[in-house]
């Protein structure tokens, strides 16, 4: 399993799946993430940046939208982003940004022409229906977890074929990784244990490691 900081990854489940776990658990391994923390449960991956516009003052930067119209404080999130270049966007509760009907001109960007500057998005979301189909047309990775809507199932089927059928055998924080372009599929499982005050992730049956590539490619990927 390789996945290129450059590339888009989508992460569905249900609530209490291990989502989050598994997102945070990918992200640790970058060198260079710019994370769009809308519920502030990312406060100890990076540095916390005031504004939008300084989130490339750091690698491992941190932005908690202030407003209720999150959407639009990802649009200049995005485009500070997109202007650095080189690092990877994070961004739990997708479908707060990702909307059917409602996806900004950035956002967009981040989607079809964030890998030419070296810009991916890694994102997790529990609402199949209520996400972009526009995020769905341009993945390069999923990581399938248990559903429990009977339509959800459905809608993915219908994007992405049968392959999905393997998701309703899934045990919780169990994923189904497929990939995009080639349709090969993989079980992962996470596990969480407390050492100390510090959580520690662990994917069984994977060896995920970050390789940072030469300066002139600015690049991560994970494995």
């Amino acid at each position: 399993m390789i996945i290129k900081g450059d590339e888009i990854v989508v992460i569905i489940g249900r609530k209490g799946h291990g989502k989050t776990t598994l997102l945070k658990a990918l992200a640790s391994q970058l060198q260079r993430r710019a994370i769009f923390d809308i519920l502030g449960s990312y406060r100890d991956f990076g540095a916390l940046v005031p504004t939008a516009a300084e989130v490339c003052a750091y690698d491992k930067a941190v932005y908690i939208p202030h407003s209720e119209a999150p959407e639009q404080e990802f649009e200049a999130f995005a485009a500070a982003v997109l202007q650095c270049g080189y690092r990877t966007i994070i961004l739990d509760e997708a479908h707060w940004i990702y909307r059917p009907k409602s996806v900004g001109k950035n956002a967009q960007f981040v989607l079809r022409l964030g890998r030419h500057v070296g810009v991916g998005i890694w994102m997790a979301t529990h609402r199949v229906l209520d996400l972009a189909k526009l995020v769905y047309q341009q993945a390069d990775h999923i990581f399938l977890g248990k559903l429990l809507v009977p339509r959800d199932l459905e809608e993915l089927r219908r994007i992405y074929g049968p392959v999905v059928n393997e998701a309703k055998e899934l045990d919780r924080g169990e994923f189904l990784y497929i990939n995009i372009e080639t349709m090969k599929t993989k079980r992962i499982k996470i596990f969480k244990r407390q050492v100390g005050t510090n959580r520690e992730v662990n994917l069984s049956n994977n060896n995920i490691e970050s390789n940072t590539k030469t300066e002139a490619e600015e690049e991560d990927d994970i494995l």
